[in-house]
């Protein structure tokens, strides 16, 4: 048995990037992509378009939007508060994305005000939430007051029930004014 010196090892193993052969490209381990337009990136991989502007897609969309006020959102259940939470969650990733990939090619995106607006109508979520934890904590405050207060009543009709345990003394009848007796 002939024991390989830790230099002749790697002769006996594979090389890594033998054994990913076929899907390393040449040149690097990523591919450029930054000469793709946002479609041909899209078509590339599937999944990606949820981060690719629909604007960049087809400019001829008519404009965004408005931001949300507090007021809709307040007239919202806690269930529509979430699936609007992720849509808008997805449209700021989608937006810092699309920031990202104007800045490094140098160009305008188009309707950039659309992060203000995201970003606003994300706190307004916060803000409604917010002020329903706070009435809830107020709810239950009143309620834990009311129910001491009622314990605390009936604690006492209890006990001003019961003759032997009358605590208060019984007070004179004076005689009305003005007769002698």
């Amino acid at each position: 048995a002939s024991c390989l010196s830790p230099r002749q090892l790697h002769i006996t193993r594979p090389l890594l990037s033998n054994r990913f052969k076929e899907w390393v490209p040449r040149g690097g381990f990523a591919p450029r992509v930054a000469n793709l337009t946002p479609a041909q990136y899209g078509e590339m991989h599937p999944g990606i378009k949820e981060f690719i502007d629909p604007y960049e897609l087809n400019p001829e969309l008519e404009g965004p939007g408005r931001r949300w006020y507090a007021s809709e959102i307040r007239l919202k259940s806690g269930q529509d508060l979430e699936k609007l939470w992720v849509v808008l969650l997805k449209e700021r990733n989608m937006l810092q994305s699309a920031r990202l990939m104007h800045r490094k090619r140098k160009t305008q995106m188009p309707h950039w005000e659309r992060m203000g607006m995201v970003r606003k109508s994300m706190a307004m979520i916060k803000l409604v939430l917010k002020e329903r934890e706070l009435e809830r904590a107020n709810i239950k405050q009143h309620k834990d007051a009311l129910a001491a207060a009622t314990a605390s009543l009936n604690e006492m009709s209890a006990d001003s029930a019961d003759p032997a345990t009358d605590a208060t003394p019984a007070l004179p009848i004076a005689p009305p004014s003005g007769s002698s007796t």
